[in-house]
């Protein structure tokens, strides 16, 4: 049995442990998934080294030559999901208004050489993978999750809300984290840590890093994980 999920109001809803999400935006019929899948691709006017995604789209972000975005889901759904460039930021939501029924996962794949900002409002959920690159910055707003691997100098997470952030597979050096609120960070930092915690949230750092500046407000936890 696949997996159910009901968006009402601007919040998703998982049912069971299977595939059919429903959106609900308020007002409007209810337009129903095919359920044949396809996948669209979308021309680019430029390229992106940055991304904000809204509400709960999903993203999936991979490491390549040139920039490119696909939309995977349903011939009839794959519309509702807004791609657009601006200036370089790739911006990615559900269109407003519309309420469907989905049977498969709607998400965009992006391709990029490099992807170093990410921006997610929301309950979606963006993941990043085989990155090779100096800095990756990861602001999250709200309860979905962002996932990176790969490699990165210097990252810096900012999580406001109930949401997660791991980054455990992204090898970096330095690391500088702020969690506001009840979600989790996870992080790898080799040499140094700075991390600032205001809530009931927990902070988890892998790498052994030996220069550790922690500060904690609330009954959440920092666990260096030696």
């Amino acid at each position: 049995m696949r997996a159910k999920q009901i968006y009402s109001g601007g919040t998703v809803i998982s049912i069971g442990a299977g595939g059919t999400q429903v959106f609900h935006a308020g007002g409007g019929h209810m337009v129903i998934g095919s359920g044949k899948g396809i996948v669209q691709s979308r021309d680019l006017t430029g390229s992106f080294d940055s991304l904000e995604v809204t509400g709960s789209a999903g993203v999936d972000v991979r490491r390549g030559d040139r920039c490119m975005i696909e939309v995977h889901g349903e011939d009839n759904l794959v519309d509702f999901l807004e791609t657009e460039l601006v200036g370089s930021t790739l911006q990615v939501g559900i269109k407003r208004g519309v309420n469907f029924t989905s049977h498969l996962p709607l998400k965009v794949v992006a391709t990029a050489p490099a992807v170093g900002e990410v921006d997610l409002s929301g309950s979606g959920d963006v993941r990043l993978s085989a990155l090779d690159q100096d800095e990756l910055r990861v602001e999250l707003r709200g309860s979905g999750d962002v996932v990176a691997d790969g490699r990165a100098s210097t990252v810096w997470l900012a999580l406001q809300g109930s949401g997660d952030i791991d980054t455990r597979r992204l090898q970096a050096r330095k690391a500088t984290i702020k969690l506001h609120g009840s979600g989790d960070v996870r992080a790898f930092a080799s040499e140094e840590a700075k991390v600032r915690l205001h809530g009931s949230g927990d902070v988890t750092v892998k790498g052994r890093p030996k220069v550790r500046d922690s500060k904690i407000a609330g009954s959440g936890d920092i666990d260096f994980d030696d």
